[in-house]
């Protein structure tokens, strides 16, 4: 896991890529069932597992981007100017980061 998290940027981008596919895929599933109950043709098509997938992989999003999202604002609070810093945003980045990064791990037990 540490070596993974040297590459939290490359790591973020394909949880987000991954996510956002994810997402047009239960999309279309959503459409697909619509269009049977619209042709009366039988039983819609169960796309649960799709939906547990995208439920499943959130956990790796947030996981990812939040890690991305901190260590890229703390090289920014570490090496811009202090009179710079946005207090409320690190406030907030840090608390959001908490909060997520506690429910991961919470969830991972």
């Amino acid at each position: 896991m540490l070596d993974k998290i040297d590459k939290f940027e490359q790591n973020a981008e394909d949880a987000r890529y991954y996510a956002e596919q994810l997402k047009d895929i239960c999309e279309a599933a959503k459409t697909f069932n619509i269009r049977e109950s619209l042709s009366g043709d039988g039983e819609e098509t169960s796309y649960d597992i799709v939906f547990q997938l995208q439920k499943d992989f959130k956990l790796y999003v947030d996981l990812w981007t939040t890690i991305d999202l901190y260590r890229t604002s703390e090289q920014r609070w570490r090496y811009n100017a202090f009179n710079k810093l946005d207090p409320e945003e690190l406030e907030e980045t840090v608390d959001n980061s908490n909060r997520i990064l506690g429910r991961v791990v919470g969830l991972c037990r």
